[in-house]
């Protein structure tokens, strides 16, 4: 965009003039007079002489006096405006406020494409316009800005002359540079500015363009923090790097890079040693069977000298058949990871975790995995951060597994996909629930659990009897209306078996001595299975489920509290009688609880109670890209 376009005043001139310039007109004004102006009725007589002669002048002026004097009042005028512009509240701000003010607006991460790992395209638009808008707002913003070259190193290769335009005003600031691998002086401007370039964000937009040389011109030392290679177009992969698995990046063996993102990894993992690396993204493609890690070692080598790790994320990772972590291997240590998420791996992969020596305050996500057709496949290592777990939810679909178990400062997270080939669930979760998860984590220091077992509500005993020290139970289920072949209409099924489970486990077996609150949530299909605003729900609570409360109370171990969320996620008719009618029908328990509370009617929501919960929010995962909803960071919910 070369030079910067002038600034624009009340009369719409651009501002050309030149200080050393003797314009035409000057010879009309009797400067002395309005110099010794005392006062603004003066000026305006003044300028009103002048106006009746500037008319006769101008009509003997050639085209480049007429400009020259277009100029000079343009810039009388600008003048004037600078002062009223004075008096304005906002020019009160000392520059320094105004700086921090601008700094705050332009770290807009928006502003940025490189901060996204997943964009389909890098758009061919003039992006970081606010700067440039900023510059045209008056003369001491403009001033402030053009003297701030750190607000000009951060730019996107959108449209040469702009991006020329950035690198000038950026001075020696350190730079953040998003460019494609096809930009035609890639090289030279690497050259040039590698010395000062703090990030850099390759797009690949030309396959046939080898990538590995563009990154070998960095000089030694280089404060490079952030590199991001991703593939814009999904299908764009380069080639010619000859299948290199362990290159050097930066011909250095020792880079000061905190944050490498390789989206997708391109058949390579570098051979560098990254002491200070805290953010580390990994993604494998399916599309292309060479540009895969190939080989665990390679993946446990470049982790094992990533020692400052914080934040790690592999995704779609594959192993090669029969690829396993010898036992041999040394345990990778990551003393300060904080947050580890594997995302749509298979359970294989799993088997690295019995290699990382993790610390105790540590989330582990390992989400969306894929094929379980067996859940006795699934098996999951026992971590040191599961000793201290106190909160457990467990949703089951069929074949959908969704499984957080967290404290403050530590979780686990396992939710399975739905099998691409999978016509129907022949398998059962309860041998699962029975004893592989009781060998993976401690269910005996567990003290809140909430379930949501659609179809396999009978697992509920086996797991209460894992948990001695339950304070809190919640249970969720579906409340509707069947029609037997017969034509008789059955309501609440799912709650008869719910009723039927906490009796065996709480009534008959005394599990869980210590659980004093019970909390139903309840889904209703009013308007759609043929209940309505006038149905007495009576059959949601069974006489099974008073005998258990009944039996508890009896034995000294009684639910002090029971708690009743209606939720209503597909809504079709009205719900003014719904809250009254549940409360009457739960009347035959309060004999044997010390509180009975049905709470308002949640409606069009799917959940209430199986919200995720604030700890997983990690700070610091999104310093240097944005994280991809309900896949890099966790749902707003723990329903599968």
């Amino acid at each position: 965009m070369g030079a910067p376009r002038s600034e624009k005043y009340g009369l719409g001139f651009r501002c050309n003039y030149h200080h050393d310039q003797v314009h035409p007109f000057l010879d009309l004004m009797d400067v002395g007079s309005l110099t010794m102006a005392s006062s603004a009725a003066d000026v305006v007589t003044i300028i009103k002489s002048l106006e009746s002669g500037l008319s006769e002048a101008c009509r003997m002026m050639s085209i480049e006096d007429l400009r020259s004097t277009a100029s000079a009042l343009h810039k009388l005028s600008a003048n004037v405006y600078s002062k009223i512009n004075c008096h304005t509240k906002i020019h009160r701000l000392p520059d320094e406020l105004l700086y921090l003010i601008f700094k705050n607006l332009l770290a807009m991460e928006e502003d940025y494409y490189g901060y996204e790992l997943f964009n389909e395209a890098m758009e061919e638009v003039e992006i970081l316009n606010v700067l440039i808008h900023l510059t045209h707002v008056c003369r001491k913003w403009r001033d402030l800005l053009l003297d701030a070259p750190s607000f000009w190193a951060c730019t996107v290769y959108a449209h040469p002359e702009q991006f020329n335009t950035y690198l000038e005003r950026s001075g020696s600031a350190p730079l953040s540079l998003a460019l494609k691998n096809n930009v035609s002086n890639i090289q030279d401007v690497l050259v040039e500015h590698g010395w000062r370039l703090r990030r850099l964000d390759l797009s690949i937009a030309e396959e046939n363009l080898p990538l590995l040389p563009l990154l070998s011109f960095l000089p030694s030392p280089c404060i490079l923090e952030c590199l991001t290679v991703t593939d814009a177009y999904r299908d764009m992969l380069p080639i010619g790097d000859d299948h290199m698995t362990t290159p050097l990046l930066f011909g250095q063996s020792s880079l000061p890079l905190k944050a490498l993102a390789l989206v997708p990894v391109l058949g390579w993992l570098p051979a560098n040693s990254f002491p200070s690396l805290t953010h580390l993204y990994l993604q494998e493609t399916q599309e292309r069977e060479d540009m895969r890690i190939g080989n665990v070692r390679f993946l446990i080598a470049l982790l094992s000298r990533s020692p400052a790790l914080q934040f790690l994320t592999l995704s779609c990772i594959s192993l090669d058949a029969g690829d396993r972590v010898l036992p041999s291997t040394p345990p990778i240590k990551l003393a300060r990871l904080r947050s580890l998420n594997i995302l749509g791996c298979r359970a294989e992969l799993f088997e690295i975790l019995s290699y990382m020596s993790l610390p105790s305050d540590t989330f582990v996500r390992l989400s969306h995995v894929p094929n379980i057709d067996d859940p006795a496949t699934l098996q999951i290592p026992r971590l040191s951060l599961m000793e201290d777990i106190r909160a457990l939810d467990i949703a089951l679909a069929y074949e959908k597994l969704q499984l957080v178990a967290d404290g403050p400062s530590r979780g686990l997270w396992l939710n399975t996909q739905r099998p691409i080939m999978s016509t129907h669930w022949q398998s059962s979760w309860r041998p699962w629930m029975s004893d592989i998860l009781p060998a993976s984590m401690p269910l005996s220091r567990v003290v809140n659990l909430r379930v949501s077992f659609d179809h396999d509500i009978d697992i509920i005993p086996a797991l209460l009897s894992h948990m001695p020290q339950l304070l809190e139970l919640g249970i969720r289920f579906i409340y509707d209306r069947k029609w037997r072949n017969t034509g008789e209409v059955v309501d609440g099924e799912h709650a008869a078996t719910v009723a039927r489970a906490l009796h065996e486990s709480l009534g008959e077996k005394g599990a869980c001595p210590q659980l004093c609150a019970l909390h139903f949530e309840v889904q209703l299909d009013i308007g759609i299975t043929g209940m309505n605003d006038r149905s007495n729900y009576t059959a949601m609570c069974p006489p099974t489920l008073v005998h258990a409360l009944e039996a508890r109370a009896e034995s000294g171990h009684p639910v002090r509290r029971l708690t009743i969320q209606p939720v209503l996620e597909h809504y079709g008719g009205t719900c003014m009688r719904v809250v009254p009618n549940i409360c009457h029908a739960f009347a035959p328990v309060k004999p044997f609880v010390e509180d009975c509370i049905v709470h308002q009617l949640e409606g069009h929501k799917r959940t209430v109670m199986f919200k995720t919960r604030d700890c997983w929010d990690i700070d610091g995962a999104e310093t240097y890209w944005n994280l991809y909803p309900d896949y890099d960071k966790a749902p707003r919910d723990s329903l599968p």
